[in-house]
């Protein structure tokens, strides 16, 4: 892989989380999963991933992280709580948010995020099932501020 190539982190491997990963795993990419339940990752880890043991190892190996994860508290804790997200985030580095929660929450917590860290944050979740995941043939609804999409392209 080049320098161009970004490292990617995966976090929550549930319904929807668990073949995106896969998908970006046979598309070449270098990826770092982490889930609160580790039988999740297998799959993954079976396909080359490497595991992270936090949210902030995975943020810290990561110029991209995303997320898939279950609702608003489950964000908030992944990103804020101990260990989480924020702990390891710097300016450089870009999370995409593909978890379901309100626009009002994403907005409140990527100001938070950007204003804490520097880090931008992409409101993106999908569409299109776990078939949908399996298949790559999800549609994401992206949003954000336009620097932080901007900046994601530069891979």
């Amino acid at each position: 892989m080049t320098e161009n190539i970004p490292a990617i982190g995966y976090i929550g491997l549930g319904l929807m989380g668990s073949n995106m990963p896969l998908r970006l795993l046979d598309a070449g990419f270098k990826v770092m999963v982490w889930n609160r339940t580790p039988e999740k990752m297998k799959p993954a880890l079976a396909k080359g991933a490497h595991v992270g043991t936090s949210p902030v190892d995975v943020t810290r190996h990561s110029d991209i992280v995303h997320l898939c994860l279950f609702d608003i508290a489950a964000v908030e804790e992944v990103v804020f709580g101990p260990n989480g997200v924020a702990a390891g985030a710097t300016a450089d580095k870009i999370m995409i948010d593909h978890s379901t929660i309100s626009p009002d929450a994403s907005r409140a917590m990527a100001k938070r995020l950007k204003s804490e860290t520097g880090m931008g944050w992409i409101d993106a979740p999908v569409t299109g099932g776990t078939t949908g995941a399996a298949e790559g043939n999800l549609v994401i609804m992206a949003g954000g501020d336009e620097d932080d999409i901007e900046g994601s392209a530069r891979w």
